[in-house]
């Protein structure tokens, strides 16, 4: 927390215990609470900047959940948001594309069965690409929070890649060419970044297609054992 960054998301999907672990496997609701007012208090006796949002994964089994959480959010003096649950945790496990059928072996089937084209190509951004960044408990960056994290989907070390060298390896990944989550158009700012990170990357490429042919075969191996 003293490296005071601007914004930190802190996701929850249940006001006690039972319903939070429903999605959040494995996980402890009264760790996750008790952090947060920890990182809060820090922030505030240190006089630091930075903004907290409490972010509610809102499913059929835990509407009843919104509320309250609200409630403590506004004690805490946090922000507080409810988005849309996605993958709900009792979809069966044979269903097409479920996560559980996320396995490696799939993924790369996946990729090797990706078209040339993809929607980055098209003018289009992932929103999961652009404003997140999904970073293990090694430090180990992966291209979005909406999968698995299989070797394949491993970007790379977040300490040794450049931001640039991150959202462009992300960007050209294989398999965003297959995924089917919603795109937005491309805007200004997001071009500027793509622009800054060939320019870095790749300081002889003129053009984005250059790039394309360039690295089409950009791939990442599995993370190293430590």
């Amino acid at each position: 927390m003293l490296a005071n960054p601007d914004l930190l998301y802190v996701s929850i999907s249940g006001w006690d215990q039972a319903t939070y672990q429903i999605n959040h496997v494995g996980g402890n609701l009264s760790y996750v609470l008790a952090n947060l007012e920890r990182a809060v208090s820090i922030v505030r006796s240190r006089g630091l900047t930075t903004t907290f949002q409490l972010k509610f994964i809102k499913f059929d089994y835990n509407a009843s959940h919104e509320e309250p959480l609200r409630s403590h959010a506004a004690g805490l003096g946090i922000n507080y948001e409810v988005i849309a649950g996605v993958g709900h945790p009792d979809t069966p496990g044979d269903t097409p594309f479920h996560a559980r059928s996320f396995t490696d072996d799939f993924i790369r089937e996946q990729m090797a069965a990706a078209p040339e084209a993809s929607p980055e190509t098209c003018g289009k951004t992932c929103g999961l690409m652009f404003d997140y960044i999904s970073i293990d408990c090694h430090g180990d960056v992966y291209i979005c929070c909406a999968f698995p994290n299989q070797p394949s989907l491993r970007i790379g070390s977040y300490l040794a890649l450049s931001a640039q060298e991150i959202l462009l390896r992300r960007w050209t990944h294989s398999f965003c060419k297959v995924c089917t989550m919603p795109r937005r158009e491309a805007t200004d700012v997001d071009k500027r970044r793509i622009r800054r990170a060939v320019a870095s990357t790749f300081p002889p490429l003129a053009s984005l297609s250059q790039l394309h042919s360039r690295i089409s075969s950009f791939s990442v191996g599995s993370r190293r054992s430590r």
